[in-house]
């Protein structure tokens, strides 16, 4: 597993799991976390074929999630 934060992993996902926040947010977070999200890298490591890897929103980076979440 990939863990885009500079702390420890446990150290992150239990604060991920112990936020009051709704379930789906506590998922969305851990996904992020462990690099599970379905960005275009990462569909491109389980085969899936497309016809460009750059993001979106700005068509200048390829999309994998640090780019996602972070700069842009």
């Amino acid at each position: 597993m990939k863990v885009i934060l500079d702390k420890p992993r446990n150290d992150c996902l239990s604060k991920v799991w112990s936020l009051k926040v709704p379930g789906t947010t506590k998922v969305f977070g851990w996904r992020v976390l462990i690099d599970r999200l379905s960005s275009k890298i990462n569909l491109e490591k389980r085969g899936v074929r497309l016809p460009c890897n750059l993001c979106p929103l700005c068509n200048k980076h390829v999309e994998f999630i640090q780019h996602i979440m972070l700069p842009c």
